[in-house]
């Protein structure tokens, strides 16, 4: 079984103090800002590798007209009365 605690040494001292600044500026423990950073990095880095799998499979012309099919798709009027105060 895993153990839920994670040791780590930074020794980057530059590092370090960046995350004690962000994790206080956040109003967080250095573990929750940790969590929060590990967390985010894993998930950016699933997100991009999901897209370079994706793209592979078709080319820069299959994307642009698959995208175009979409965008026709859109009433350009809806979009014209889109305002912040709607949103």
């Amino acid at each position: 079984m895993l153990s839920p605690v994670f040791h780590f040494r930074i020794k980057n001292v530059e590092l370090k103090i960046k995350i004690e600044k962000t994790a206080n500026l956040q109003g967080v423990s250095i573990d929750q800002f940790a969590l929060y950073a590990f967390t985010k990095g894993i998930s950016d880095i699933e997100t991009d590798q999901f897209f370079k799998k994706r793209l592979k499979k078709n080319t820069k012309d299959e994307i642009e007209s698959d995208f175009l099919k979409i965008w026709n798709k859109l009433s350009l009027t809806k979009l014209k009365n889109l305002s912040r105060d709607k949103i």
